[in-house]
């Protein structure tokens, strides 16, 4: 199902369709560089008991950095640690921490994860990898037009890394949406 941006209405009469039958459940968004999938995850607390999950915390530490590695749809992740710290939790129902990697600092600190919530959300690219999608009661991808997501890539970053994203970063995504068919398995698909 393909939404237009002010979609939030619609998203949430399907959560709470899920919760008439689920105590919580689990909702995983995915999508394009600069699509909005963490300011819809912020919406979406203003609006339930969340936990908010962030893959940006997953990127890989640089001694995992290796050739191969980074040749891997979806390699750019810790994937190892976010099934160990946060899948299996959740399989399990059970309350957990995890680790927060910080590429700035190259450092790692724990988050306590509020397990009393209605909604956990796992937000971020690589989020729909197909190792994570059968926790998700609800999965969400994201989709931006090229020329807007551009303009927004450069009003939140150094013209250096905005080359980066175009060189390196944005063909990767394009690469792992297609390769994982997320357009095929998404529930939502949310266009901005």
């Amino acid at each position: 199902m393909i939404l237009a941006k002010d979609s939030l209405t619609f998203l949430k009469q399907k959560i709470d369709c899920l919760l008439k039958t689920k105590p919580t459940i689990i909702i995983g968004i995915d999508g394009m560089a600069a699509s909005g999938k963490t300011s819809l995850a912020n919406a979406l607390g203003n609006e339930y008991k969340v936990s908010i999950i962030h893959m940006d915390d997953f990127f890989l530490q640089d001694y995992q950095r290796t050739k191969k590695r980074l040749y891997e749809i979806a390699g750019f992740i810790d994937y190892e640690r976010f099934t160990s710290e946060v899948i299996k939790p959740l399989q399990n129902n059970r309350s957990f921490t995890y680790h927060l990697y910080d590429c700035q600092t190259k450092t790692m600190t724990e988050e306590y994860v509020n397990n009393d919530c209605q909604v956990y959300i796992i937000e971020g690219a690589y989020a729909l990898r197909p190792d994570f999608q059968a926790i998700y009661d609800l999965k969400v991808l994201m989709l931006i037009d090229e020329e807007k997501q551009i303009s927004r890539i450069k009003a939140r970053n150094k013209p250096s890394l905005v080359k980066q994203f175009k060189q390196d970063w944005l063909p990767r995504e394009n690469r792992y949406i297609k390769e994982y068919n997320l357009k095929e398995i998404a529930d939502i698909i949310i266009v901005e």
